[in-house]
């Protein structure tokens, strides 16, 4: 995973050797196992981390270079030293000095949800403090991987509440702590819901249903803007009713409906390329009676 602000050169790449340069930001890799005669490498600055098969993270924010392996091994070398290398293994992570030692210490647990949070009908994530963290990390991706993160927050806990721009559905929820040497600790994955809110973006989004039984649905939007409009019966939009890629006005009429229940609609800005925009939407739902 590459979030935003984040950058990577590709040095190297064949059938046995992938060697990349972080040049700012974060990655985060899950590698198989490597072969003998296979080389997986990431480097940044004047460290080359060779992994032998893990899931891990290389970070450079904020000035400091940091590395934490999340499940098997991953080995730390300075590129123009002949110094012994530095091993990390699993729940374990160290800043990565250019100069003097670098000494490996455990990751803070992963933050774990309250009970209660998942039943409550808002956007507001409560999770229970670990012992040591100084500040926490919460990301929402569509997939349980995180190969397409669409949101990121970053707080001193703890609680995090996710803005009403980001369209209702389901979405794998990511929890983290850091320490006071800044070092990211073991994740803790989930999937959660958000529901709609209805008024996000400072307006008011409407389901008003017709005489003829179809349902025109309204959001704040800007009239001009250029949206994509989707209807489903599941909140994770799995199957689609209606998918309209070019809607220019702030409104559509669905219907009529054969049959009963709960339908779940979003419209999302569309970006320059025609995809449409996580970060920009709105989104509801309606109840149809049944016949």
């Amino acid at each position: 995973m590459l979030p935003s602000r984040s950058a990577l050169e590709v040095l190297a790449i064949d059938a046995n050797t992938v060697r990349l340069r972080l040049i700012e930001g974060r990655v985060e890799s899950q590698v198989h196992k490597q072969q003998p005669n296979q080389q997986f490498e990431i480097r940044a600055r004047s460290m080359g981390l060779g992994v032998r098969g893990t899931h891990f993270r290389v970070r450079d924010e904020d000035g400091v270079l940091t590395g934490e392996v999340i499940s098997g091994e991953v080995v730390v070398q300075r590129t123009a030293q002949a110094e012994p290398p530095l091993v990390l293994r699993e729940g374990r992570g160290a800043v990565l000095l250019e100069s003097g030692p670098s000494q490996a210490q455990g990751l803070l647990p992963a933050p774990q949800l309250v009970p209660e949070t998942t039943a409550r009908n808002d956007r507001t994530f409560r999770f229970t403090p670990v012992a040591g963290a100084q500040t926490y990390r919460l990301q929402l991706a569509r997939d349980e991987r995180f190969l397409l993160p669409v949101y990121e927050q970053r707080g001193p806990g703890p609680s995090f509440t996710v803005p009403a721009e980001l369209p209702s559905g389901l979405y794998q929820l990511r929890l983290t702590a850091f320490d006071a040497a800044r070092l990211e600790g073991l994740p803790g994955d989930g999937t959660v819901y958000l529901p709609t809110v209805e008024g996000g973006a400072g307006g008011q989004s409407t389901s008003t249903a017709l005489p003829d039984g179809r349902v025109e649905v309204r959001w704040p939007g800007i009239a001009g803007q250029r949206y994509t409009f989707e209807l489903s019966r599941s909140p994770d939009f799995a199957m689609l009713l209606v998918n309209e890629p070019a809607v220019y006005a702030t409104g559509m009429t669905v219907g009529p409906f054969a049959l009963g229940g709960r339908y779940h609609w979003r419209a999302r800005q569309a970006t320059p390329d025609g995809a449409a925009s996580a970060a920009t939407g709105f989104g509801g739902s309606f109840d149809i009676p049944a016949r």
